[in-house]
């Protein structure tokens, strides 16, 4: 609920923000914080503790057990230093952690008393980068691990599920030290662009590398390899580089013009860093809020695309095949453009942005194709991992079900 209210509310707080020197997603933040949902969080985060003791859970909810050594730092939130690059391993103990953030260049460690899903993007960032991550629901450890801030530590984690930690030897620290810098990301990476296929609409029989994402191939793969009691869900794609040609429309004209100049912006700065004389972490941070004032100004301009009526048209006949129920109203019509532009505009996302500048890959140079299927109303939906993401055994099968439609 937060990340669609945070959306639904980025395109108030920028202007408001911009006339009162306040940084829009600082508003924005507090806007979502008045309501009435972040208070009921508030409740049952205060109330989970209890539960875990009455089930003898323990304090700790490792999401990625790793074995690290690392300089100990609090902050305020992970998102606050997701851009920044630490030299010495660090162990950040963050105050407030989303689920939606960068891992920094650096980090061996997230410790946080916030409770983000084992399936969010910061977890499976944490577990693919074998950083320690882990939640803890009582306050009194991580006041100790604060505590020892600008020492270096060694933490394990153990079978039952808790974090133990002792402070690290000269020799650990210099270890983990070469270790981490021989894991640094190899800047300069090529990637190959694909180009726009000709046609603004394509079935399962031209899922293709180049042409459409991997959850497209895989949907198309799986077909003749299904028992009949499961159904393989119908499925059509706007291929990669339909955005970009959409820009290319004469209506389109000043909205690309303006993009671009934003892009470039957010290019130049990072090509040049900040040159202003200010402490380089001050730059960071100067830099960090620009960037993503841009991307955010990107993204609502993406939201502004004039779409091709040829894109409606191509759908309506590609859908009608694959007997995907068409919208049955222009409102319903608008909606579906609506959602396939907010695809497009999720290319201007922060993460990917952070992601693709740490190993040297211009953002701009990625391409979105929109997956296009029913939605069912469903009475659960469910996420299941045949290997276990919190110990990555493959012997146990993670399943999350939720009530409704879950995202």
């Amino acid at each position: 609920w937060s990340s669609s209210a945070c959306c639904a509310l980025q395109h108030l707080c920028m202007p408001r923000g911009k006339r009162h020197g306040i940084h829009w997603q600082w508003l924005r933040a507090q806007v979502v914080r008045g309501g009435p949902a972040f208070a009921v969080s508030l409740n049952i985060s205060g109330i989970e503790p209890t539960l875990r003791n009455a089930a003898e859970l323990g304090a700790w909810q490792v999401i990625s057990p790793q074995e690290v050594v690392g300089v100990v730092e609090y902050v305020d939130g992970l998102h606050d230093v997701q851009e920044k690059t630490y030299e010495k391993p660090t162990v950040l103990v963050a105050g407030q952690v989303s689920g939606e953030e960068e891992i920094p260049e650096g980090v061996v460690a997230v410790l946080t008393p916030d409770a983000p899903d084992v399936l969010s993007h910061v977890s499976v960032r944490a577990r693919n980068m074998r950083v320690l991550f882990a939640t803890c629901h009582d306050h009194e450890p991580l006041d100790q691990i604060k505590a020892a801030a600008g020492t270096s530590l060694h933490f394990t984690t153990t079978a039952s599920g808790a974090v133990n930690w002792t402070e690290a030897q000269a020799s650990e620290f210099e270890a983990a030290s070469d270790a981490k810098a021989a894991e640094k990301p190899s800047a300069g990476l090529k990637i190959s662009i694909p180009k726009w296929p000709g046609k603004w609409v394509v079935g399962m029989d031209e899922y293709k590398d180049g042409v459409v994402g991997a959850k497209s191939k895989n949907i198309a793969g799986l077909r003749g390899k299904m028992p009949d009691w499961i159904s393989l869900p119908a499925s059509v794609t706007l291929p990669f580089g339909s955005y970009e040609q959409a820009l290319e429309a004469k209506e389109n004209a000043d909205i690309k013009a303006q993009i671009e100049s934003r892009v470039a912006r957010i290019n130049a700065r990072q090509l040049n860093g900040n040159n202003n004389g200010a402490p380089a972490g001050e730059q960071q941070e100067q830099g960090s809020d620009e960037a993503s004032t841009l991307l955010a100004e990107c993204r609502e301009l993406a939201m502004q695309v004039h779409v091709p009526p040829e894109v409606e048209q191509q759908l309506t006949e590609a859908m009608t095949t694959a007997g995907i129920p068409l919208p049955d109203s222009e409102e319903r019509w608008a909606k579906a453009m609506g959602a396939i532009k907010g695809v497009w505009a999720s290319k201007y996302n922060d993460r990917a942005y952070i992601s693709l500048r740490k190993i040297g890959v211009s953002f701009d140079d990625v391409r979105m194709a929109v997956l296009v299927q029913r939605v069912v109303p469903a009475h659960y939906a469910f996420v299941i991992h045949t290997r276990n993401p919190s110990n990555n055994d493959p012997n146990e099968i993670f399943c999350e079900l939720v009530r409704g439609l879950g995202e």
